[in-house]
This record gives structure tokens, sequence and C-alpha cells, in this order.
């Protein structure tokens, strides 16, 4: 199916996006180091940690877009609950310590960490190194922020993975850490052949020991099942711990041949206990339970409120968005969520 376009006269016949919208970039926005020109029209968030803005003590959202973009985006919800840039720093250009040229990190998922800092990771599922890569950087509070290179043994992060699925290729998309960031907690999404060959969706969670500055070697991992939930095995989207109650919230998608199709991306959300994603083990798969919430569009990012509520951003494919009016492809979907998954109306 290909996405409808608006007639020359009259109402537009597209429906409405399935969920509110938000501009991710301004039009005084910077070219950025992209490997496709036509992704500089289109802004695709992959990742969202809740964080407070040191001067404004603001509660604030560092969003990262997932097409090799060093920028840190801030936004916050309005007195509408309408998702908007801050106005003190609305993005921040990222440079790699030790690293003068361009830096170019294809961001997949982030994580706050109790001092402050946030622990950022790449998919791991193409050639380029910038897809090989961990790091750690602060909040922005200028233009310009610093990121760190987090030290681990790629051979043996990416031999446990593969060892554990029997596939040489595999995609991290999710990332979060335990209540004094002493371990991390990678969600892997597909496992397979390759990016372009024979793939199947997982959530798979790989843990390993975090000191800060490096990473030790994955010591456990579990896989979970979404079949019994969902009739069909959806791929994990992110991870984030709910610091509420200890928690841990786990998005998980799917996306069909057709990225033009009205039905093509749909997503859920889960809570799951701590017990489960810190140590639980097992030889199969564990069924999850039913989710908290169902959505229309691709959701790809989680991050837990001060005061409980969710928020989850959605990176949708460009042509995906053309089927409907009034989303354009330099915004992107958003919902706001109470701690039990049900959405929460816009304020008056």
């Amino acid at each position: 199916m290909s996405p409808k376009s608006a007639t020359a006269a009259g109402a537009d016949p597209r429906p409405s996006p399935p969920h509110q919208t938000f501009d991710g970039w301004s039009a005084d926005r910077a070219r950025l180091p992209m490997h496709a020109p036509d992704r500089t029209a289109s802004f695709e968030p992959s990742a969202v940690a809740s964080t407070v803005d040191p001067r404004t003590h603001r509660e604030t959202f560092v969003v990262l877009n997932d097409f090799f973009d060093p920028t840190q985006y801030h936004f916050e919800l309005d007195a509408k609950d309408q998702l908007v840039a801050t106005e003190r720093v609305a993005r921040a250009t990222m440079t790699l310590e030790g690293h003068p040229g361009v830096f170019a990190p294809k961001f997949e998922a982030v994580s706050a960490l109790p001092d402050g800092r946030f622990l950022a990771t790449t998919p791991f599922n193409r050639p380029e190194v910038e897809t090989h890569r961990i790091f750690t950087f602060g909040y922005a509070e200028g233009r310009h922020a610093v990121a760190r290179e987090v030290a681990f043994d790629r051979p043996a992060f990416e031999g446990f993975i593969r060892a554990r699925s029997g596939q040489p290729w595999f995609q991290v998309e999710g990332l979060a850490v335990d209540a004094a960031a002493r371990h991390a907690f990678f969600g892997v999404r597909f496992t397979g052949e390759s990016r372009e060959g024979a793939k199947q969706p997982t959530v798979t969670l790989v843990r390993c020991p975090f000191d800060g500055a490096a990473l030790g070697t994955p010591t456990s991992a579990v896989t979970l099942s979404t079949v019994k939930a969902l009739g069909r095995q959806e791929g994990l989207a992110d991870l984030q711990r709910d610091p509420r109650d200890g928690s841990y919230l786990l998005l998980t998608s799917f996306e069909g041949a057709d990225v033009t199709a009205l039905g093509n991306n749909q997503g859920h959300l889960f809570r799951l206990p701590a017990e489960l994603v810190e140590h639980a083990t097992s030889d199969t798969p564990l069924e999850l339970p039913a989710p908290l919430a169902s959505f229309e569009g691709k959701p790809e990012g989680v991050t837990a409120l001060k005061d409980g509520r969710l928020l989850v951003i959605f990176d949708d494919d460009r042509e995906w968005k053309d089927n409907f009016k009034g989303y354009a492809r330099r915004q992107a979907m958003f919902a706001v969520l109470d701690a039990q998954g049900q959405p929460v109306p816009p304020r008056p």
C-alpha cells in the first residue's frame, strides 16, 4: 500500500496520527554528519531518559536521534502536557573525547545514571565502528558536550550474544541499569543471519557488570516471549528502570514488510519485576504477562517521570509518516501514560 497524499484542493483525506506529535528540530538546525542526505529532513528519535536541568530544576528529557546524529536534544512537558523543546538549551552537539574528527554515533538506547551522567549504546548491527560502541556523557548545559567511550571487551560481548542465539548477527535496542548502576542490562531486538538477511525478533536481556567507566563481560542472560500475551513474537524496543518501585518498563514493537502500510507498525508496553530483569535465568523463553498498553506506530523509547507517569516516544519510518495529515517527517509521536499504562489526556 502506498502512502496517501493530500488532494490539490479540499480537505486532506488522510487520517490524523494515532498519537500526539512534537517538533523534533527547528529551522536553524545545523547540518549533521549523517550518512544519508535525506535523513537531514527527518527526525527519528530512538532513545529518551528523564533528568532534571541543574539550573532550572525542571524535569527534562534527553532525546537521541538514531541516524548517526551526535546531537543531544532536550525536551520538557509544558503546562498542557505537550512535548516541547526546552528554552535554555534545546540541543547540543557532542564530540568524542580524544577524537577530534567527526563524531557520528548511531544511538539506540540511553539510561540516566545516579551521578547525573547518561549511558548510551549503539546497535552492534552494522559494519561501521560507530555502531559497535558504548558511551557516557553529561547533561549539556551549553551548545556543546563531550562523550566518552566506555571500555569493554567487544569480542567477548558480541561472542556471548552470538553463542546464546546460535546466530552470527544481532541488534541491540535497549539499555537499562540497576539502582546503583553496578550492572547494565542490554536488550537485544533481533538475531539472525545478517541485517539484510533472515532474522527473528527477540526480547533477550544481557547482563554485564559496570563500574561507571568500564563494562565487564556478560555474566548471564534471559529471553522473554510475547507469544502468549500478543499472539506473536515482537522485538525489544527499549528497557528502562522505574525508580518509583524498582520495576522495569519494557517496550516491544512489530514492523511489517511494507513500511508505507498503515498497519505496519504496532507496539506494546510491559512492566517487569526487578528479579526477572536482574537475576532470572531459563533455558527456554519465559512468557510475558499481558501488556500495560498497546500502540499504533513504532514505540522506541520509554522513561518514567518524577510524578509516576510514563513518557513514550516513537521512531516511525519516514514513509509511514506520510500516511497521516499533520505528521511531518521532522516530527515524532509521543504518548503520556499513567503508571498503569492508561493514556493521560492533554490538559486544556
